[in-house]
């Protein structure tokens, strides 16, 4: 580990900025920012914990299982990108959802 985080922490932060740019210009802006002011709490843990658990297995010299969480976590959100990008109504649903919160 050189600094603070260790390297499957970092690359875990570049690829959820990365899929959040990717996901401003499915949903758009104005949707995107709407989600993350309604689950605020939701979406901080969900960025928190993977860094917390990559964090403790780096500690603790489970290197190998870090990268393999890492890759796994990375196909699966990958793959949830690809389906939002493929079913065209994933959009309207969120829409509604939204609408539904406020």
């Amino acid at each position: 580990m050189a600094g603070f985080l260790c390297q499957q922490s970092l690359v875990y932060i570049v690829q959820y900025i990365i899929l959040n740019i990717i996901s401003i210009f499915i949903f758009g802006p104005n949707l995107v920012f709407q989600i993350f002011a309604n689950r605020f709490i939701h979406v901080l843990l969900m960025f928190l914990i993977p860094i917390v658990l990559l964090q403790v297995l780096c500690h603790f010299k489970g290197n190998k299982i870090a990268w393999g969480l890492l890759i796994i976590g990375i196909i699966l959100n990958v793959l949830m990108l690809i389906s939002v990008i493929i079913d065209p109504k994933t959009k309207e649903k969120v829409e509604q959802e939204m609408k539904e919160k406020i």
